[in-house]
């Protein structure tokens, strides 16, 4: 980060969010991997409700209460970007248990003759 500042307080922040970014990233690649999942069957909306209730529910509602209005300021940011990879990986990961998806990408299978009959 030396590259774009030298001021000691940009570095920390900067340091700080690579930090909280290293935690999140195992949700975000497993939220990855559900969600190619279920587009891929044919469920392309539990992706995007997790991305949209994620987004708008942590990522501004959440960094807003708890960064502004509570005055945790950075912390509350980075506490909403954690919660959000969380959120979305419980959401994906939910339709993808207990989705209809497979039943419906069998059929649409089905339907193409991509399936041999048994």
């Amino acid at each position: 980060m030396e590259f774009f500042t030298d001021d000691a307080a940009t570095l920390g922040y900067a340091a700080d969010f690579a930090r909280v970014y290293a935690v999140s990233a195992p949700f975000l690649a497993l939220f990855v991997v559900f969600s190619g999942s279920l587009q891929g069957g044919s469920d392309t909306r539990t992706p995007f409700i997790a991305r949209t209730t994620g987004m708008f529910g942590f990522m501004v509602g959440f960094a807003w209460l708890v960064g502004v209005h509570l005055d945790y300021g950075v912390v509350g940011v980075y506490a909403a970007i954690f919660l959000y990879y969380v959120w979305s990986l419980a959401v994906v990961a939910a339709g993808f248990r207990w989705g209809g998806w497979a039943g419906r990408a069998a059929e649409m299978m089905g339907e193409r003759g991509s399936v041999e009959e048994a």
